[in-house]
């Protein structure tokens, strides 16, 4: 069944830092070459961490000074901070200027092979001492606001930060379709949906028939994109950052309020690549 064509690429080089556009990629194992192949790791803390426990994050940008290509062997990146300054990862310095930027100490790292150092993303210190209260913190809940379903997502995510060998939340691929944004859009029109709030690897541009929350239903389906077979794996939960400010975006609670209110705290899905191959923007995508 055809159920439209691919309208955005994004590829994050940062984890939680704003991403590059691009027209085209071949997807492989770990999803969109490049994506989140960096992270910052919060002295203090320490560990990996993004804008779900530093949401200034979101205003920096990042982009690849070349073309990504080793899973373990990352291009050089240059990240642009809040206050316009572009700092490079091949700088020696670059660590002690990201920490003056985010008001902490952290330390530009590049994802490691997980055989060679699966300590790398063993979670450090939390910000609650009560694991139900980080969790909370984390999903952005508010008062009664119940804990969304959480079935879908990895087990190992109890015990080490994302899936070993990324800095992926969950799985490697994140895609959403437009029929989503509309129906949030359609529920909250004084709220502001934009994609970059939710921070896709694939925006798909669904064919009219699709309405609604259409991808939500799509768990354990194939997803063909020209060449590429893409597993579903499970709806995306989203956590505290669509409502957190970014350049050009204020902050807005509505936005994940009207996610939690009309979609369990769910939007867009989470994927693995079956079968690697090329992607473009136009391409056809079609669900089994």
């Amino acid at each position: 069944m055809r159920i439209g064509t691919v309208k955005e690429i994004w590829r994050y080089p940062v984890k939680s830092m704003a991403g590059e556009q691009i027209e085209s990629t071949t997807v492989g194992a770990l999803g969109v070459p490049g994506d989140r192949a960096w992270a910052l790791r919060d002295e203090e803390a320490g560990e990996i961490r993004g804008a779900k426990k530093i949401p200034g994050l979101l205003h920096f940008a990042a982009r690849y000074l070349g073309d990504p290509a080793g899973d373990y062997d990352p291009i050089p990146i240059a990240i642009t901070t809040p206050d316009g300054t572009t700092v490079s990862s091949e700088e020696t310095d670059v660590s002690k200027s990201l920490s003056a930027a985010v008001g902490r100490e952290v330390t530009l790292v590049a994802r490691p092979d997980p055989q060679v150092d699966t300590a790398h993303y063993l979670p450090g210190k939390q910000m609650f001492d009560d694991p139900m209260e980080n969790l909370r913190h984390i999903l952005g809940l508010e008062g009664d606001d119940p804990i969304p379903d959480l079935s879908g997502l990895p087990a190992n995510l109890r015990e080490y930060i994302g899936p070993l060998g990324t800095y992926f939340d969950c799985f490697p691929l994140h895609i959403l379709t437009t029929a989503s944004l509309d129906e949030l859009q359609r529920l909250s029109p004084e709220a502001n949906f934009d994609v970059r709030r939710f921070r896709p690897n694939v925006l798909l541009e669904a064919d009219a028939a699709l309405t609604g929350f259409a991808e939500s239903d799509w768990g354990g389906r194939t997803l063909r994109i020209g060449e590429v077979v893409i597993e579903v794996n499970t709806s995306a939960v989203r956590c505290s950052m669509p409502m957190q400010s970014q350049q050009g975006l204020e902050f807005d609670k509505g936005t994940l309020r009207t996610v939690k209110d009309h979609n369990g705290q769910h939007v867009g899905i989470y994927c693995s690549v079956t079968t690697p191959g090329p992607i473009a923007v136009g391409d056809e995508a079609t669900l089994d």
